[in-house]
C-alpha cells in the first residue's frame, strides 16, 4: 500500500480492512500520518515509530510485509516500523 499526504498535520491513516471504513477502529495494520506532523503505526496499544520523522505534503509513504517505510527521490529509503504484529481494532 502507499500513500501520499496532501498537507501536514492532517491526522490520517491507511490500513487493511474488511470492507470501506470511517474509523481508525475499522483497519488493521495501520501507518498514521499523525496531527503533530510525524508518522507513527498503531502497535497494539498505541502508536508509535521506529524513526520519528516529519512528514510533508507530496511523500509517498509505503507498506509492505508489515513494515513500513518513506520512499523520497534522492534520498536513502528511511523506516518508520519493521515487522510489526497485526492488530485488529475492531470488535
Amino acid at each position: 500500500m502507499d500513500a501520499t499526504p496532501l498537507g501536514v498535520n492532517i491526522d490520517a491513516g491507511i490500513g487493511l480492512s474488511n470492507g470501506p471504513q470511517t474509523a481508525f477502529e475499522g483497519l488493521a495494520c495501520i501507518a498514521r500520518f499523525n496531527d503533530k506532523g510525524k508518522i507513527d503505526a498503531s502497535n497494539g496499544g498505541g502508536y508509535a515509530a521506529a524513526t520519528t520523522i516529519p512528514y510533508s505534503a507530496n511523500m509517498i509513504m509505503t507498506g509492505r510485509n508489515l513494515s513500513v517505510f518513506i520512499r523520497e527521490r534522492f534520498r536513502p529509503v528511511i523506516i518508520i516500523f519493521a515487522e510489526y504484529g497485526i492488530v485488529v481494532a475492531a470488535a
